[in-house]
């Protein structure tokens, strides 16, 4: 159950750290300073500082893999940054069985209005399937689930970071009792590609 629990949040962490969205009409993705980023653009992130942790109803679990893909299909402007991801895995969490059943999308919301190149992280639309090797079974989804923060690199001084912190609903499985009603997610990922990425 406690790795069904984090398998969940990872997705999500993955999902989260893909940074590809942007919220309010004037909200905008920009690679390099200034220049929007273009549609289309594939943004990656890996795990850094750590596994992804995951809360489970009786323990935690920790996930030592999981790199993410995502792909730039708003731009901003008038309409909502938004991207969706197109690939992702888990790896290094243990012995029970995680599917990913539906990848999902994300969106980033600058910070009270601000364009300070930072945001913060919604994910919708990733499902999750986690079956522990005792035959415990659970699946969470986020629907517009608040996932963590992104900090732009002009604040970092390097490449944009994602630090998730949210809670993930279970939707289904076959063992609820166990499972719980949510799950909580913590973790870090750095943007890999492109090298640099603000939010404004």
């Amino acid at each position: 159950m406690r790795y069904i629990k984090k398998s969940g949040l990872i997705v999500l962490a993955a999902v989260a750290a893909m940074a590809f969205a942007g919220t309010a009409s004037a909200t905008e993705l920009t690679s390099p300073a200034g220049t929007k980023l273009a549609l289309g653009t594939e943004v990656t992130a890996e795990l850094v500082g750590g596994p992804v942790v995951i809360d489970g109803a009786s323990s935690n679990y920790e996930c030592t893999e999981a790199p993410a893909l995502g792909k730039l299909e708003q731009q901003g402007s008038s309409v909502t940054v938004k991207g969706s991801l197109v690939e992702w895995w888990l790896g290094g969490c243990g012995s029970s069985k995680v599917s990913v059943l539906k990848k999902g999308t994300v969106e980033l919301h600058t910070q009270e209005g601000s364009s300070n190149g930072n945001g913060t992280i919604t994910v919708s639309g990733t499902e999750v399937t986690m079956e522990a090797s005792t035959g415990l079974h659970c699946i969470f989804t986020t629907n517009n689930t608040d996932l963590g923060v992104f900090t732009g690199s002009k604040n970092t001084g390097g490449h944009a970071k994602v630090d998730l912190a949210g809670i993930v609903p279970r939707t289904a499985g076959r063992s609820g009792i166990f499972c719980g009603t949510s799950t909580g997610i913590t973790g870090s990922y750095t943007i890999t590609s492109p090298s640099y990425l603000d939010l404004d």
